[in-house]
């Protein structure tokens, strides 16, 4: 056996050249073909077996790297796709003191403790039925005192009580974001509305911001029947195809992002069914979290939900100068105003509140 040395590199060759080098810092195998081969000891065939060993070995080192990386990715992308650190933005205290909600505690299918707020319209008392419910879906990287503050707008524009809802992980509620759970906690949130008294289940208008479009849309098509109407706002197509737009190089690996949140699936499931809510898509022309083609997208795929649904609204609010979040832009609560006193009739659903209009 003869043994050579090159750099700091060793190289040991036996009769039939089938080698190893040992590399004198990280103590890594692999083959050098190129200088081992050149030993007088080598024929053609051993020379070329050496070649073969170590494209193999290179290759087996490129999947092994692939599939570290898809793995990774497949148990790390949920921290990558919520992100609840800015929850709840402010003490509790102080939300409580400056808008004056009621913390309620609702309990998800799972048995996690969700942390939600009701809002009650300051002329709810006067009324002598009860005022249609917003059940609002915030955004990923929100806070809850901008969650208050656009239902505060809601609010004077509209008499209407709402129930903020806290998804797992995020402010006060336990528990780890994940889709499947945040869909079993919007679930909760609905069927907590239903059961209460104080709420006409026919009257509950749902609206969703961001990654709440979401929630949404997901809630929508497992309860078609359950909301008088729908208000989605700068959602998106699914977080495979969020991430393919935000990390191009990484496109190719989004089959294994299971947080889906696919939108458009949710979108053909309204469609195949008899019966859906009315619609309206709020869009921000500058919109710089999510493509404005996402929503573009999303109103073109609607359309199939109004087939022979005659009864149905499905409307558009473009916002020219919004960018993610609209509720503070002049015309934004007019053009809600203006769907809902379309949405006087619905299949198999009761007509919103006489009341509802512009103030």
């Amino acid at each position: 056996m003869e043994l050579s040395q090159w750099k700091n590199v060793h190289v040991v060759v036996d009769q039939s050249c089938h080698a190893l080098e040992v590399w004198g810092v990280a103590g890594v195998f692999a083959p050098k073909s190129s200088e081992r081969c050149m030993s007088a000891q080598c024929t053609p065939s051993s020379r070329k077996w050496c070649t073969i060993k170590w494209i193999l070995l290179v290759v087996a080192i490129i999947v092994a790297l692939l599939v570290t990386f898809l793995v990774g990715l497949w148990i790390y992308h949920p921290k990558f796709v919520y992100d609840p650190t800015t929850f709840p933005g402010v003490p509790e205290s102080k939300l409580l003191s400056d808008h004056g909600p009621t913390p309620i505690t609702i309990l998800s299918s799972d048995g996690t403790k969700l942390r939600a707020y009701w809002l009650r319209h300051p002329d709810a008392d006067k009324s002598k039925t009860p005022l249609t419910t917003l059940l609002f879906m915030h955004g990923n990287t929100g806070n809850l005192e901008a969650s208050f503050k656009s239902i505060a707008g809601w609010q004077r524009h509209l008499p209407l009580n709402a129930l903020v809802l806290s998804y797992r992980g995020f402010g006060y509620s336990e528990g780890t974001p994940l889709m499947a759970g945040i869909r079993m906690d919007s679930q909760a949130a609905l069927e907590y509305l239903q059961s209460e008294r104080s709420v006409d289940p026919k009257r509950i208008i749902l609206y969703g911001h961001s990654l709440g479009g979401a929630v949404a849309l997901h809630l929508t098509a497992a309860n078609p029947r359950s909301f008088q109407a729908v208000v989605v706002e700068n959602t998106f197509l699914s977080i495979r195809k969020m991430a393919s737009h935000d990390v191009p190089a990484i496109a190719w690996a989004s089959f294994v992002v299971t947080e889906k949140w696919d939108n458009e699936e949710q979108l053909r499931i309204l469609a195949a069914s008899d019966s859906a809510p009315h619609m309206l898509f709020i869009s921000g022309a500058k919109d710089n979290r999510v493509p404005p083609e996402h929503m573009n997208q999303l109103w073109a795929n609607a359309q199939a939900i109004k087939k022979g649904k005659k009864n149905m609204v499905l409307e558009r609010l473009h916002m020219p100068e919004c960018n993610h979040s609209c509720y503070e832009l002049e015309g934004y609560y007019e053009g809600i105003v203006n769907f809902l006193s379309k949405t006087t009739t619905s299949n198999k659903a009761a007509p919103l509140n006489k009341a509802l209009g512009a103030k």
